[in-house]
């Protein structure tokens, strides 16, 4: 059998995730769990406030159509309030946080996979943070993981 190219799915591995989420609210689960709180790791987040604006365009369009039922919230205020996605070396990100929210995102190294931040996180960190706020990058290496799990 033939193996998919690594560079290939690297860059897709996004497509993937995309899919299972949108059959997910799309489905009501959402919904019907409104204090479900599901997090999307290992995928980065630069691709999310893309995604978010397709997916509520497609909703705004087909229920205008009335082809399909406002059974749901518009995509974008489902992520407010019910998802989280993790970042490692993922500047685009943060340029889309005023989409995504700085409450969102979660920093992680990915920690041993081979597109894992280590050895190098704490350079990685500072890089990606230089011009960022010092409150909101607290949220995103810690703040916003101890809130979700409920640490001390």
């Amino acid at each position: 059998s033939r193996q998919r190219d690594p560079i290939a799915q690297y860059a897709g591995a996004a497509a993937m995730i995309q899919d299972t989420l949108i059959e997910f609210i799309c489905r009501g689960v959402c919904e019907r769990h409104p204090t479900l709180q599901l997090v999307v790791a290992e995928y980065n987040a630069g691709w999310i406030a893309h995604w978010l604006d397709r997916v509520d365009q497609g909703w705004q369009r087909e229920v205008g159509r009335k082809s399909a039922s406002p059974r749901y919230l518009p995509v974008h205020e489902i992520w407010q309030r019910q998802f989280y996605a993790t970042i490692e070396d993922d500047q685009p990100a943060l340029m889309t946080q005023s989409i995504l929210g700085e409450d969102r995102l979660m920093w992680g190294s990915d920690y041993p996979h081979t597109d894992s931040t280590w050895p190098c996180s704490e350079a990685v960190l500072n890089e990606m943070f230089a011009d960022y706020p010092a409150e909101a990058r607290d949220k995103i290496t810690h703040d916003n993981v101890k809130r979700l799990y409920k640490l001390n």
